[in-house]
């Protein structure tokens, strides 16, 4: 940590990655430490940070992190894994994104808060305001998954519509257990202006309180897909779904004329011979396809 503080050993620097994976003495002041090294390495252009299971983490330990990322306007790329720091929450993500949203020439980001069991709606509301500066965004990752506080509430508060350039997009929600049909068609919305996106990656497997009903409004976001060459849905343990589910899918997918790969898992979702059958028609005229995984197990 001396060494991080002082800033000199990492002067200059263009790519850093710290592992502190099951620190369990790393502390708030343990990252204050960290982000006065960091704010000197000003020629950063991809920082990667680890603290999965460090469980002495807090709010101000995200505020220290978030403010030494306010300054690093080169950066390029930034990987920031929370999960299982089941201390963090709502206002620690918001206090880390503030800094984020300054990086107005960051073209890749990714957040992992898996299990951070406290995190409730309104960190989701701000994650979409700060969106709104980060013009040159072209992949995102967030990663929410068993934050099962999180409801539709917080989901409709999650917006992508400003990302006019980005192409990948991973979002995993899954085994939030409070979400329902109407969350999943908020933050579908958002999705119909992503024009340029080629790669999509969507879980809410074992998010029961899901319908076939609910798949309704996501699908019809792929009308704006037009170049997605990528897609892979997660909806395991679904129980609620039915062979209707399957009929939604091959309608959505004939607007998807550049899909290359496809991914659907709907394991343990009660679907039919008769339904899996719907989608044979349009993977046949889907001509750019090449690659398919489907996983449809009891």
């Amino acid at each position: 940590m001396k060494l991080l503080r002082s800033g000199q050993f990492f002067k200059g620097q263009t790519s850093i990655n710290l592992i502190f994976f099951g620190s369990n003495g790393l502390t708030d002041t343990g990252l204050k430490t960290l982000s006065k090294g960091l704010k000197r390495l000003t020629a950063l252009k991809n920082i990667h940070l680890n603290f999965t299971y460090c469980p002495k983490i807090t709010d101000k330990g995200m505020m220290s992190i978030g403010e030494s990322l306010r300054g690093l306007t080169s950066l390029k790329k930034v990987d920031l894994n929370f999960s299982w720091c089941k201390k963090i929450t709502d206002e620690g993500i918001q206090r880390l994104t503030k800094g984020l949203k300054r990086l107005q020439f960051i073209e890749s980001l990714n957040l992992n808060f898996r299990e951070c069991n406290k995190i409730k709606e309104k960190c989701l509301e701000g994650l979409s305001k700060d969106f709104r500066g980060m013009k040159c965004l072209k992949k995102l990752a967030l990663n929410f998954q068993e934050c099962k506080k999180i409801t539709d509430s917080g989901l409709s508060q999650l917006s992508f519509e400003r990302l006019f350039s980005l192409q990948s997009l991973h979002l995993n929600f899954a085994c939030c257990s409070l979400i329902r049909n109407e969350g999943l068609a908020s933050v579908a919305a958002s999705f119909r202006r992503l024009s340029s996106l080629q790669d999509f990656h969507f879980s809410f497997r074992e998010c029961q309180l899901i319908t076939h009903e609910g798949l309704e409004g996501l699908f019809k976001s792929f009308e704006g897909f037009k170049s997605l060459k990528r897609m892979s849905l997660d909806f395991r343990e679904c129980t609620e779904f039915e062979d209707q589910a399957l009929a939604r899918i091959s309608l959505a997918l004939k607007d998807c004329l550049t899909l290359e790969r496809l991914s659907l898992n709907f394991s343990s979702c009660h679907l039919t011979n008769e339904g899996i059958k719907k989608l044979f028609p349009t993977l046949k005229s889907l001509k750019s396809l090449t690659s398919v995984n489907f996983d449809f197990s009891w």
